[in-house]
């Protein structure tokens, strides 16, 4: 029986994939430097996604998968600093071209996040940015297919029985569920997904989990055509006044990469050892539950002085970890929306 993880069996007018994710035969040899048998094998054990573009009897393979087999044979034999920098005795060693810390704050690939900010560019430009490398201002927002209703389902069955679970333990839910989702036969005959695809489709899922947060306390289905900072003011129950969507991607530009944060190591590890791209995401989810919650310890801070000036230094310090001060960021942005509220 073939793996349902490969595509080499599907009806060429069935698969619907941008040719820039997959390489021909000849290209993943290349990058693999592998015979053709041990390629074909790849593919037979689902380590390889394959299928054939625009009718053609032509296969061609996943990059994604190329790339993630290629990392992990380098780590194994050794090369350079994949290996030798993988991890050093304490704290892990991530080497990034995406993200520095600079006086100026995050540098994403070559833009400055505070700039980035100030142009009011879409967060789904910023994220399509990160990921791929690529600048497109016409990617404001993702075409994504509807969410899958056993979704919100799974979580509302789960809030009956624990009504005050964390909103990272629902977004780990629906993570799973999506990935289930994903993985059936039916959904893979229906569409040949890449990474990226599927990042963008978990994001708006994830976006209407924050509807447990907001008056309603249940989940809030994204809309087509709508943006996720819109979708986000919905679920949190905000008017959906320019000003409170415009502070709200603000905010999620600014919190949009986590270079430093223990969760990514985690979901890189996961990943190295060929785990699927939802499994990944829960890995990180679980472990960012688990470090203490940065967020938790800002709510704190701000419930234990609602005056903004007694916010001194001196308590800022309790906010010992990376998230809480990213977590720190985005409070005072939705404090600004509060007081423009008010006002």
């Amino acid at each position: 029986m073939s793996d349902p993880r490969t595509f080499s069996a599907l009806p060429p007018s069935s698969v619907k994939a941008p040719t820039l994710d997959y390489l021909t035969r000849e290209e993943a040899l290349d990058i693999l430097q592998v015979k053709r048998s041990t390629l074909y094998s790849y593919v037979s054990r689902g380590l390889i996604r394959c299928i054939k573009l625009n009718g053609s009897a032509v296969s061609h393979y996943a990059l994604e998968d190329i790339k993630r087999l290629k990392a992990k044979s380098s780590a194994r034999s050794g090369h350079g600093p994949v290996a030798a920098g993988a991890m050093r005795w304490g704290d892990p060693v991530i080497l990034s071209s995406i993200t520095a810390i600079t006086p100026d704050g995050p540098r994403y690939r070559r833009r400055l996040a505070t700039d980035i900010v100030r142009s009011n560019t879409p967060f789904e430009v910023v994220t399509d940015y990160l990921w791929t490398g690529h600048w497109n201002e016409e990617s404001t927002v993702w075409q994504n297919e509807t969410i899958p209703i056993a979704v919100p389902q799974s979580l509302e069955a789960i809030v009956q029985v624990h009504p005050h679970i964390h909103i990272l333990q629902l977004m780990a839910q629906a993570t799973m569920s999506m990935g289930i989702s994903e993985s059936t036969p039916l959904a893979l005959n229906e569409l040949a997904r890449t990474d990226v695809m599927s990042a963008r489709r978990l994001i708006s899922a994830m976006t209407g989990v924050f509807g447990f947060l907001g008056p309603t306390q249940s989940y809030v289905m994204p809309l087509a055509g709508e943006s996720i900072a819109h979708t986000l003011t919905r679920s949190l129950g905000l008017a959906a006044d320019p000003v409170v969507i415009c502070a709200l991607n603000s905010a999620l530009v600014l919190v949009a990469d986590h270079e430093l944060n223990p969760a990514t190591f985690a979901a890189r590890i996961a990943a190295s050892w060929g785990a699927q791209f939802h499994s990944c995401i829960s890995a990180a989810l679980d472990v960012h539950y688990g470090i203490g919650k940065g967020c938790d310890r800002v709510e704190a801070l701000f419930s234990s002085s609602p005056n903004p000036k007694m916010w001194c230094p001196r308590s800022w310090r309790k906010l010992n970890t990376v998230s809480a001060w990213r977590a720190l960021t985005t409070d005072f942005i939705l404090l600004g929306i509060r007081d423009q509220k008010c006002s």
